[in-house]
């Protein structure tokens, strides 16, 4: 008795895993004799691979395999004799579920198709792929050898129609075909064809048929290739170009397409980077891996997947929702700018813009850090150069000017991203609009930062270190450590400082932006009796001219502060055009005075937190 290995597949070539199978014989049909003593109905079971291996007794009747769900809807459609001969045959069929996919696919090798039976209301269907290899003559055909002839011919026509062709499993058509590292020399090429699913079956050059392979050697002149054995042809550029020394390099992808009399080079070749890097993977996805974001390639058992079949997700992971178990797949990521099947919009924003992608920062006294910020380039001397993972670093090894500012420009030197700290000021490029050192356009502004008395960095004040891109923005606070006073003395109706030098709120700004200056806490105007005069209360940017917004203070009984006699001040005073630098913001008082001696105006202050009239000098983030 002769034991049979069957291979079940569907459509897409994939193995039909874990799926009973019942083979039954009895059904009348050519060979059966009413009466015949007929074997037993079989039950197996496909494994991971879709396999099963049954033993079955020799019948002149035929055997039919069927789905063993014993569903009115599932028909037989594999038929098959069984010789009387011991040993091993074997048997693939196609697995095809018409009710989901409303096509029938034929058999990949159509002239080793011996007997097919479909009833087109099926919801599934079995079809024989190849019959008992090497025993083929002992089915008989009858009525449909003619019909079965007449369909192989016009598949071998070179006007088939497409409905006839199985286009996953035909090489020589149009669809990309990756055939993995180039065997053959540097100057000789050879490639193979994929083995999955199956075997493909290429028997000549055709034209449109497109090839992928990473190359294994720069090439040193003139490039043949030859794929499956079918002969070398040259593999040339820009039409009928011989290939010269290095257009070819060493690792890296190219797709190649036939023409009718040679291979061209799809895209450019030479010193020109192309490709990135090859992923490989086994199975059902999705694939977690790390590649410079640009065009993605993607093939499913040798085969190129056309932009709707797999889901890209900017260089971090690609699904492919049609891969299953034991797929082969692979992915050539792109680094330049090609056509592309799709970009999303973070990919192009990578490639080609927002270039504005840093922040500077502090880390200590002694070292200020530019890193990623909402993206991971800078514009450097013309180009958008990519800010190392972890950023760059600006270190002291010796102090600064003490009190002085510096302007924070990025540069290149030897292919590395550096910063240095310089007291000379930016200008804007006129060639790029893009903001550089005044006179030297290979540095790039990223910000500004002023020293402290010790020529360090005052890493406790975020007002004194400015971002020119993704700029958090800033708030700070500097409280009246004692009550100031502002007495009649001092000529009515000026404006006079009431902070001390040490109590002014220092920052740093940016020439386009807006600052806010918030006066909170409270204040007295104290009068003798009879007295009559009013006060003011402002803030003033480095100096003492009065910006709007101020308080007015009214008189009280006579006689010296008294806790009841506090007035709560809250002023707010918006400030635009400041140009960019180093600047302070402090609390001015002017006394009106109409009549009488010995008055003061005065703000609270205290030498505990919350109980003093505090002043707050804060901007709104800026991305640019």
């Amino acid at each position: 008795m002769p034991t049979i290995n069957f291979t079940v597949r569907d459509h897409k070539g994939r193995p039909v895993q874990n799926t009973a199978f019942k083979i039954t014989t009895g059904v009348p049909d050519t060979g059966y004799v009413p009466g015949m003593i007929l074997p037993a109905a079989t039950l197996a079971t496909t494994n991971s691979l879709g396999q099963f291996t049954v033993t079955l007794t020799a019948t002149e009747a035929p055997y039919y395999v069927s789905k063993a769900n014993n569903s009115s809807d599932e028909h037989v459609a594999y038929k098959l004799f069984v010789p009387d001969i011991d040993g091993t045959l074997a048997a693939e069929m196609l697995c095809v579920d018409v009710g989901l996919h409303q096509e029938l696919l034929n058999d990949r090798s159509l002239a080793a198709l011996i007997d097919a039976k479909v009833s087109t209301h099926n919801r599934t269907m079995l079809i024989n792929d190849v019959m008992l290899a090497n025993y083929q003559a002992l089915v008989e055909l009858q009525a449909e050898n003619t019909t079965l002839e007449s369909l192989n011919a016009h598949i071998a026509a070179s006007n088939a129609h497409s409905q006839y062709q199985r286009n996953d499993g035909l090489a020589n058509n149009s669809d990309g075909i990756w055939c993995g590292a180039a065997g053959g020399t540097a100057n000789a090429i050879t490639l193979s064809l994929p083995a999955l699913p199956v075997t493909q079956i290429y028997l000549a050059y055709k034209a449109g048929t497109r090839f992928t392979f990473k190359a294994s050697a720069d090439n040193t002149s003139a490039v043949t290739v030859n794929i499956a054995g079918l002969g070398a042809k040259a593999i040339t550029k820009d039409g009928a170009e011989p290939l010269v020394a290095a257009d070819l390099k060493n690792g890296g992808i190219y797709e190649i397409v036939y023409d009718g009399t040679q291979f061209q080079v799809s895209g450019s070749v030479g010193n020109i980077p192309q490709v990135m890097d090859v992923h490989e993977f086994t199975g059902a996805g999705p694939y977690t891996l790390d590649y410079t974001v640009g065009r993605v390639s993607a093939y499913l058992n040798g085969l190129l997947l056309i932009s709707s079949d797999f889901t890209a997700t900017n260089g971090t992971s690609i699904s492919v929702p049609s891969a299953g178990p034991g797929d082969k797949v692979v992915f050539i990521c792109y680094s330049t700018f090609t056509v592309a099947d799709t970009y999303t919009i973070a990919q192009t924003d990578d490639i080609v813009g927002h270039a504005r992608n840093g922040i500077l920062t502090y880390l200590s006294g002694t070292e200020l850090k530019f890193d990623r910020a909402n993206g991971n380039r800078q514009y450097i001397n013309g180009k958008n150069e990519l800010i190392p993972l972890g950023g760059v670093n600006l270190t002291l090894a010796s102090p600064l000017s003490t009190n002085t500012l510096y302007y924070v420009y990025a540069y290149i030197s030897s292919g590395s991203m550096l910063l240095e700290a310089s007291v000379t000021g930016y200008a804007t490029s006129t060639s790029t609009g893009e903001k550089i050192k005044s006179g030297d356009g290979t540095r790039a502004l990223v910000g500004m930062v002023r020293t402290n008395g010790s020529g360090y960095f005052d890493n406790y004040n975020p007002a004194l270190l400015r971002s020119w891109h993704n700029d958090p923005g800033f708030s700070a606070v500097m409280g009246l450590s004692a009550n100031r006073s502002l007495s009649d003395s001092v000529t009515p109706g000026e404006w006079v400082e009431m902070s001390l030098t040490g109590e002014r709120n220092y920052f740093l700004a940016w020439a386009d932006e807006s600052v806010l200056a918030t006066v909170t806490g409270g204040a007295l105007l104290d009068l003798g009796s009879g007295d009559d005069a009013s006060g003011h209360l402002t803030v003033a940017f480095n100096g003492v001219s009065a910006e709007e917004g101020g308080s007015v203070i009214g008189g009280v009984t006579a006689g010296a502060l008294s806790s009841a006699d506090w007035s709560p001040i809250s002023m707010h005073c918006q400030r635009s055009g400041l140009a960019t630098g180093y600047h302070y913001a402090t609390i001015i008082g002017l006394l009106d005075v109409i009549s009488g001696t010995g008055i003061s105006l005065v703000c609270q202050g205290s030498g505990y937190t919350g109980r003093r009239t505090c002043l707050r000098i804060s901007t709104q983030p800026k991305y640019r």
